[in-house]
């Protein structure tokens, strides 16, 4: 995969060209022979703002130059050097003086009309792009002389000029070597947000029932509830309202009991802490107290026969 890229001349300062001895100007490009003079034209190419990193591999790079008038028709012989420069000023001066790159390449313009012709600069532009202080965005030059065109024939010339409309000429053409990007952009990921302790673990609800949303009492299973570590169980006789339970662990432990009254002829157990219903007397309620010695059970009077399964845990009352 690669991409191209093309790089027009953008001001007339990009184009330059000298009859030799005899004169030169900025906004024309000329190369050849002229044998009524018997002088040789020559030019100087440049293009801005040419995106390659420094370094980059160069598949391919061609100069595309525009004939628009042809004198003669025998071939017109050029060679191209690039101007060995990190960044090229523009040819306000004459340019043909300066250092020329290693590299270079030669072309014969065989048409006899006028058109396009190309000229390959790929080992040219990769020996400027591998400067040091080559970087991406510089302006980039081509010196193109005449190569011993043919001089029996009148004005073999090569006449490509900007005119009055910059940027629609000659042109460079550049292709590089595409490196896929195995790596994404960096970026912060956030702490995540745990959710509570008792939102962990299983849970199975009864049949129609959203399991995310399920109550207590929706659930057939639930194993988010915290593990306590029994230390005693057994039953306590409530019938007189009171009942306490010795555990000597010197804090206040968890405590869970279940209560029944059978003298009001109640056969189920409720919880502890919350308000039961014997048949009876729908008043009575019970709590458990925790103590650091002692579990001191009331009741609230469940009848002469009433009591109290009670659960005492390790774990300390929080």
């Amino acid at each position: 995969m690669a991409n191209k890229v093309n790089y027009p001349v953008s001001q007339s300062t990009d184009m330059f060209y000298e009859l030799t001895g005899i004169t030169s100007s900025t906004g024309f490009f000329d190369v050849g022979y002229n044998n009524s003079i018997g002088q040789t034209y020559n030019g100087a190419l440049r293009f801005q703002d040419v995106s390659i990193p420094q370094g980059a591999t160069v598949i391919s790079a061609e100069l595309q130059i525009k004939v628009a008038v042809r004198n003669g028709s025998d071939p017109i012989l050029a060679k191209v050097w690039g101007i060995d420069e990190d960044n090229t000023a523009n040819f306000s001066s004459s340019p043909m003086g300066r250092t020329k790159t290693t590299a270079s390449n030669t072309h014969y313009y065989t048409d006899s009309g006028t058109g396009w012709f190309s000229i390959g600069v790929t080992n040219v532009v990769q020996e400027i792009v591998d400067r040091a202080g080559w970087s991406s965005g510089n302006d980039i030059g081509f010196i193109v002389e005449d190569n011993g065109t043919d001089t029996g024939d009148d004005n073999d010339v090569v006449d490509v000029y900007i005119g009055g409309l910059i940027g629609n000429n000659s042109m460079l053409t550049i292709q590089l070597a595409t490196t896929p990007n195995f790596f994404p952009t960096p970026g912060t990921v956030s702490a995540p947000t745990f959710p509570e302790t008792d939102d962990y673990g299983l849970k199975v609800s009864k049949i129609g029932v959203d399991i995310g949303t399920a109550s207590e009492d929706e659930l057939l299973l639930t194993t988010r509830q915290k593990v306590f570590k029994v230390l005693n169980e057994g039953t306590l006789d409530v019938s007189s309202g009171t009942a306490s339970y010795t555990h000597n662990l010197g804090y206040n432990p968890a405590v869970l009991g279940y209560i029944k009254g059978t003298a009001t002829g109640e056969t189920r157990m409720y919880k502890l802490n919350k308000i039961y219903k014997p048949y009876t007397n729908p008043d009575v309620g019970g709590y458990v107290v925790s103590g650091t010695t002692v579990n001191n059970v009331r009741t609230g009077g469940v009848g002469t026969t009433g009591f109290v399964y009670l659960y005492t845990f390790i774990d300390p009352l929080t």
